[in-house]
């Protein structure tokens, strides 16, 4: 049986929410136990990184329950290719960071930069390494990288391709972890979505759709009650 899809947004904070998404009289060291009330699992951003510490991270864990399910973007350091020494390096102190999400964390996303040129021994190095902690979805930025060798390394180490729900082609089959990002659309767009997600699931991979549009804060919101019709 296949789990239930996660649903949710591209991180909580965001101007355009207050007042909103969020009441106007709320403070803001609460607004993520408000977003984990509405919702049940959240992208965590690669950006939002840099200005977070443990305490932070210790405040995420105590501010939701543990059905609440985390999707960690990797930080910058980890998605620009290195030797495998300053990878180890740079996972090390990013997996100190994050061990009190470890058991709520559904999945990791690396999101190659667009500007990298493809570089297969160094995917090979950070899937064996990332896979062996959690599963992996990769975001691939250009037909460069989808390579038979690539796609290949993908499917030997069991992690799924990135759909971008906007491109023209479906979700690319096989994988553990399957991360769908969409600006949204209406309630027909959105079924789409969750039914094609849904549909790539097998045994006990895992699939998530998270809207990836700030300024549409009922967007996810709209997408969970859709796919909780659907029994998805």
């Amino acid at each position: 049986m296949t789990e239930p899809l996660l649903i949710g947004m591209r991180g909580w904070e965001h101007p355009a929410w207050e007042g909103h998404f969020y009441p106007a009289e709320l403070p803001a060291d609460w607004h993520f136990c408000f977003y984990s009330n509405r919702l049940r699992s959240v992208l965590l951003p690669t950006e939002m990184w840099p200005a977070i510490d443990a305490d932070e991270v210790r405040r995420w864990r105590g501010d939701c329950d543990a059905q609440f399910q985390f999707v960690l973007e990797l930080p910058q350091e980890l998605v620009h290719p290195a030797a495998a020494a300053v990878f180890d390096a740079h996972w090390a102190a990013f997996r100190a960071l994050i061990e009190p999400l470890h058991a709520s964390t559904a999945g990791l996303l690396l999101r190659v930069p667009a500007a990298t040129p493809p570089d297969r021994d160094w995917l090979a190095h950070a899937l064996s390494v990332l896979t062996s902690d959690k599963p992996v979805c990769v975001d691939l930025p250009s037909d460069a990288w989808h390579t038979p060798a690539v796609l290949t390394l993908l499917s030997d180490t069991g992690a799924g391709l990135c759909w971008h729900t906007d491109a023209q082609a479906p979700p690319h089959a096989g994988g553990r972890f399957m991360v769908g990002l969409t600006n949204g659309g209406n309630a027909k767009v959105l079924r789409h979505h969750i039914e094609t997600l849904a549909a790539w699931q097998h045994g006990d991979s895992l699939a998530g759709l998270f809207v990836d549009a700030p300024g549409r804060p009922g967007m996810a919101e709209e997408a969970r009650i859709i796919a909780e019709i659907l029994g998805k």
